[in-house]
């Protein structure tokens, strides 16, 4: 394996793994109602939360439960956002391919 394909497939997982915190984080602030800002305490909460997720994403990860995708093809199958650049596509030519536009590169999850 070369080194560009090996810095390929860190910067793949270190996407994946940030994606999720994210997808976790935003799911659970949701879930509280917390969007809306009103004060120091609202944005301390939302920290909480996000440190909170970014730990149990990272355990899931070591422990072998969670696997980083390079990408995420909507339940419908109508897009695809890349983990890597937060990018989303609706072209279903690049959601039956698994293609990112903006990076010009071909995903495959594991």
């Amino acid at each position: 394996m070369s080194v560009q394909e090996l810095s390929d497939k860190m910067i793949d997982a270190i996407a994946g793994i940030a994606f999720e915190i994210g997808r976790r984080a935003r799911a659970e602030v949701e879930e509280r109602a917390l969007w809306k800002p009103s004060s120091t305490l609202w944005e301390r909460e939302v920290e909480r939360i996000a440190r909170a997720k970014a730990q149990s994403v990272l355990v899931d990860y070591f422990v072998g439960q969670f696997k980083p995708l390079a990408c995420v093809v909507a339940d419908d199958g109508s897009s695809i956002t890349c983990t890597r650049c937060g990018m989303t596509s609706y072209n279903l030519n690049d959601v039956q391919k698994r293609f990112c536009g903006h990076c010009k590169r071909f995903h495959v999850n594991p």
